[in-house]
């Protein structure tokens, strides 16, 4: 930019002055945009010629900001279903571990969630015999082709089901394994036993899906829940997020490159370095400021 402003500097000076000097590629109409100076004249005006090269041009500014959780790396637990609470894992400033059981939640809707998979994985199996006896018949021409045909559709409905229900309890946030665990608990079922609704358990534990430190709880064993409320945070505090407000007038010398420090009134004496990872390509209509986000290092 500075190279070139001296050029287009020179090329006005040389334009108005009377004196410069013509020379012979100019006259004979040569390039038209090629002014030509004599040493000695360069030099009573003033001009220095030396070598082009490139450095960083940098600017400090100064913009205020907010310093909260890196979100990223923090959850909101809530219960995934309506029931009551009747035990706590964790409190207020306790560190968990990704996956670690928080608290637990007696839920109705919740077993009748494992006795509608469990009937289904039954229909499923049934089904299943069902089509393959059908269609050994059908090879040895025991049957018609229509009757496989209607084992082959009752199989598919009820394969369906079965995913139907699968979803439906992944929702309440279990895995395969306690899926696996309840089949198990299915087939190990005699018959004396009856009802399937027997291995269904109505205790659904809420499980962290972070790790870090629980900052927030708004929960006691005895009350009634929903999903909607929130019962805990979890955060990671190893980093922070700073939210600043970059004036307009100070956009052209921010970018993601920028170095950045971060002051607090709660330690006026430090800087704390951070990097910009986020800048928005909005600008405020009443501020005329730009939202910029600046990851930090909590120490």
């Amino acid at each position: 930019m500075g190279l070139l402003f001296a050029l287009i500097l020179i090329c006005a000076t040389a334009a108005c002055s009377p004196d410069a000097p013509a020379t012979d590629e100019a006259a004979a109409g040569g390039d038209d945009l090629a002014v030509h100076v004599e040493p000695d004249q360069a030099a009573a005006w003033g001009i220095e010629t030396g070598i082009t090269t490139t450095s960083d041009i940098s600017s400090r500014v100064s913009v205020p900001g907010v310093l909260g959780l890196n979100e990223n790396r923090t959850a909101q637990i809530t219960s995934f279903v309506t029931g009551k609470v009747v035990g706590l894992a964790v409190d207020l400033g306790s560190y968990v571990r990704e996956g670690q059981e928080m608290l637990t939640i007696n839920s109705p809707e919740f077993a009748h969630a494992q006795a509608d998979y469990l009937d289904a994985y039954s229909l499923s199996k049934l089904a299943r015999r069902d089509y393959e006896r059908a269609l050994e018949l059908w090879e040895t021409r025991s049957i018609e082709e229509r009757d496989l045909l209607q084992h082959e559709a009752e199989l598919e409905s009820a394969i369906t089901a079965l995913a139907a229900a699968e979803s439906a309890l992944h929702s309440y946030g279990v895995d395969h394994d306690f899926m696996d665990a309840l089949k198990q608990g299915s087939e190990n079922l005699s018959l004396e036993d009856g009802d399937p609704d027997l291995i269904a358990d109505a205790n659904l534990p809420i499980l962290s899906p972070v790790e870090g430190r629980v900052i927030f709880r708004d929960v006691v064993v005895g009350e009634h829940v929903d999903p909607v409320r929130t019962l805990f945070t979890v955060s990671r505090l190893g980093t922070l997020w700073a939210q600043l407000d970059i004036y307009e007038n100070d956009l052209p010398f921010v970018s993601g490159n920028s170095e950045v420090f971060i002051k607090s009134p709660l330690h006026p004496i430090i800087d704390f370095p951070g990097r910009i990872v986020y800048i928005s390509d909005v600008v405020d209509e009443t501020l005329r400021t730009v939202k910029a986000r600046v990851e930090v290092t909590n120490v």
